[in-house]
């Protein structure tokens, strides 16, 4: 009964060990994938050129849109991150089905280890319309760390308020 006790720990140990490489291993494919996704955006057609080269390091974010509570399946929305109203990411939607959702957006959000703990707010630019969005969502920056690599997390946009000309 002790022999049947310790090897059913040992099993519980290796079942462990196992998932916590397979979750490491997904999350190091997924990171791949958004760093080439990102690297191959038309400059050309971007609002926003982040300067990659000033730092050492980025957070991945995979996310989805919605607009007006429903979600943004568009190739003319382009997503930009900022950190202290700097440029630091962008990335335009293209239809990528991801985890349910068919236009998924994998943004990286260039950073140093000074940037830790910093919010990060988003512009979201429609290219259709000439239209920049404000996004509600506002997470914090996390040295070489990943945010919705399992589940997408959503970007709410805020339509912008236009004057009322009587």
């Amino acid at each position: 009964m002790v022999n049947l006790l310790k090897n059913k720990k040992i099993m519980r140990k290796r079942i462990n060990n196992d998932n916590n490489r397979l979750s490491g291993m997904l999350s190091c494919c997924l990171t791949g994938l958004f760093v080439l996704l990102s690297l191959f955006t038309a400059k050309a057609q971007n609002h926003w050129t982040p300067n990659t080269g000033a730092f050492d390091n980025y957070m991945a974010i995979t996310a989805y849109l919605t607009l007006n509570g429903q979600e943004v399946q568009s190739d003319q929305f382009e997503v930009g991150s900022f950190i202290d109203d700097e440029c630091r990411g962008n990335f335009r939607l293209r239809p990528i089905e991801f985890m349910g959702h068919p236009y998924a957006c994998f943004l990286p959000v260039w950073g140093s280890a000074s940037d830790n703990g910093k919010p990060i707010t988003f512009k979201v630019y429609d290219h259709a319309t000439q239209t920049l969005y404000e996004v509600e969502q506002k997470p914090v920056y996390e040295y070489n760390g990943d945010l919705g690599t399992l589940a997408p997390i959503q970007l709410t946009l805020i339509p912008p308020a236009y004057p009322v000309s009587i």
